[in-house]
């Protein structure tokens, strides 16, 4: 079995005996993610299931509720750390040389594995680069490796001075021997890929996690008029105002643990680059906040960007498709978030456009499930499936990222920032990062009807679980990127601000620690 994991700037491989003859997907946003299987996927470490009922002595910073793998043990190389007898293989890190020529992009994400030609694996990974991110880009920090790409192949290049440096790559590797064939860009000048999903026609969907669109030229002034004001009042504060306000910011940088000091500067760091963008010379060429499909190709070739428009224009982050239906499920990295489903006109062509819909509790429309201290609204329950519908939405490109607002206003239901993805034994199971009364995590499970799309599920509609929601950052913090693995349980990533861990959660809702 393989297992592919994607930590930091590295690509990591679980060691074991083979991949299934199956798509797999791997999420990671910036941080620890894993390889999702579809439908009855063989999941790596080897002999897994084997260890689960081993009882765990435990003197650590973490919980299990069931039988667990034992103590983690400290890895040397700060990679991954992993129970005794457990082991990965790095099979490429940011920077690197690709064998296109260009370099190994980084942050990471979204990431799915294909049966290849002649045993081989096809890894299809997306990167959550923007274009002022230079350091984490194809093309080098100044962009000169640019003119290797032709420009007809890219989504957004930029004017040729400063290209969206998303997009995805591809690994073509020998599980036989280990080794990586070759690696290329296989998506080019689309920005912030973050997760996504395998599709069952060997494809992968790359989501962009932004709404980025060229500037009017109303906007640029307006900005500009905003830089001056905020300049003038700086201008003015007295030097105690000044002294108080760095004070009071060091008081706060010091209460943080290191690592959550060091996540928040990075934040702030990231965020002025943000802000930093460029206004009067605005080299956006198209709008941004679509998926992509990318073919899974053992050959070196750019895929052709053509954005799906019909899916919706908003924070995409993962997709699930139930190959049943047809029907690709979506979740949306937002506070208050959709849950969306896309019925292709072709089923396995979604380029040929759809109707794209989202997710109603029925009988409480506009239903809030995040279950947030402080909202006023009743909590959403745990372990009852509740039945839903599905509501039409209009003017689905969104020119104003309002898509979700406009349908919660109408009846949809809202959600704490939908992330990881996956189909599996029928059902479709997607994470709320920060959902729960904690606002620590959730995840839910959604029972398709067996009239799904149909006139029929007015009858006997789909049926919504909120299956966890522990409220303990022990057991679980800010939940990601999910799969299913074939003796039934939930594996989940989380994404939290200090240490990652990697959980495993049984059917009846057990939780237990698998990484770190």
């Amino acid at each position: 079995m393989l297992w592919p994991l994607d930590f930091e700037s590295s690509t990591v491989l679980g060691e074991g005996q083979k991949i299934p003859q199956q798509q797999t997907k791997m999420e990671t946003t910036h941080r620890r993610q894993f390889l999702k299987g579809t439908g009855s996927v063989a999941l790596g470490f080897a002999g897994l299931h084997r260890f689960l009922a081993v009882a765990g002595a435990a003197d650590q910073p973490y919980q299990s509720q069931t039988g667990n793998l034992g103590k983690l043990v400290r890895d040397p190389n700060r990679i991954m750390d992993l129970p005794e007898g457990f082991s990965y293989k790095v099979l490429s890190t940011t920077g690197d040389m690709m064998t296109d020529g260009l370099k190994t992009p980084g942050r990471p994400d979204g990431m799915g594995a294909f049966a290849g030609p002649n045993g081989q694996v096809i890894i299809v990974r997306n990167h959550e680069v923007e274009d002022q991110w230079t350091f984490d880009g194809a093309f080098g920090i100044t962009n000169e490796l640019l003119h290797k790409v032709d420009p007809k192949k890219m989504y957004d290049a930029g004017k040729g001075i400063q290209p969206q440096l998303g997009g995805t790559s591809t690994i073509v590797y020998d599980p036989g021997t280990k080794t990586v064939i070759r690696d290329f860009l296989s998506l080019a000048g689309t920005s912030r890929n973050c997760a996504g999903g395998p599709t069952p026609w060997g494809s992968w969907i790359t989501c962009e996690e932004t709404v980025f669109r060229p500037k009017s030229d109303k906007e640029v002034e307006a900005e500009k008029k905003a830089e001056e004001k905020k300049a003038e009042e700086e201008a003015g504060k007295t030097e105690e105002e000044k002294a108080k306000e760095k004070a009071d910011r060091e008081s706060y940088l010091a209460k943080l643990s290191p690592k959550r000091r060091k996540q928040v500067l990075q934040d702030e760091l990231e965020n002025e680059q943000q802000k930093q963008q460029l206004t009067d010379d605005d080299y956006f060429e198209q709008w941004h906040g679509y998926n992509f499909e990318v073919p899974a190709s053992a050959e070196m070739v750019l895929a052709d960007p053509v954005p799906l428009k019909e899916m919706g224009r908003f924070n995409h982050e993962a997709v699930a498709v139930d190959p049943a239906s047809g029907i690709v499920y979506q979740t949306e990295d937002r506070d208050d978030s959709l849950i969306t489903r896309y019925i292709p006109k072709t089923p396995g062509k979604l380029s040929d456009g759809g109707k794209l819909q989202a997710l109603v509790i029925k009988g409480n429309r506009s239903c809030d499930t995040r279950n947030w201290p402080g909202t006023g609204e009743p909590l959403f329950p745990q372990g009852e499936a509740v039945a839903v519908e599905w509501m039409d939405l209009d003017e689905v490109d969104s020119p104003k990222d309002d898509l979700r607002t406009r349908a919660y206003d109408q009846g949809a239901a809202i959600f704490a920032r939908g992330e990881g993805m996956w189909y599996g034994n029928g059902r479709i199971y997607f994470a709320c990062t920060s959902g729960g009364i904690a606002q620590s995590g959730q995840v839910f499970i959604y029972e398709p009807s067996k009239e799904e799309g149909q006139e029929g599920e007015a009858v006997a509609p789909g049926k919504l679980t909120l299956y966890l929601e522990p409220n303990n950052t022990q057991l679980l913090q800010y939940g990601d990127n999910l799969t299913v693995s074939p003796w039934g349980d939930i594996v989940l990533c989380e994404d939290g601000a200090e240490d990652q861990y990697l959980r495993g959660i049984t059917p009846e809702g057990k939780i237990y620690t698998l990484g770190r």
